[in-house]
């Protein structure tokens, strides 16, 4: 968590991504993006779309999409890490989306110690 606090943009950025990166193999699937979407739009008590019978709403699997697409920037289905910073420095909207997860992250640290 040190790094959020003290960590330059680059180690930030890493460190959210492995946060991503759920199975650790260095890449990011559509599947990966779509579960931590899914659980950022939660942390907000988003309640948007009616669920999918995979229990995502519709909006979060269209926003873990549009996103998976711009950081996949060699089309090849898996983002990596240089793919994934790249994509956070060059679009203010997934810097955004980024915050927000870095938002959350913090608020729950703060709840923890409390």
């Amino acid at each position: 968590m040190s790094v959020l606090s003290r960590g330059n943009t680059d180690e930030k950025l890493r460190w959210i991504f492995d946060l991503y990166d759920i199975d650790k193999n260095g890449y990011v699937t559509q599947e990966e993006m779509t579960e931590i979407v899914s659980a950022v739009y939660e942390m907000r008590n988003d309640q948007d779309a009616p669920s999918t019978p995979g229990g995502n709403s519709e909006a979060v699997i269209r926003h873990a999409k549009s996103v998976f697409q711009k950081m996949d920037v060699n089309n090849d289905g898996v983002v990596s890490c240089e793919e994934f910073i790249a994509a956070c420095h060059s679009d203010a909207a997934i810097r955004d989306s980024i915050g927000t997860l870095n938002g959350g992250v913090r608020a729950k640290r703060s709840q923890i110690e409390g």
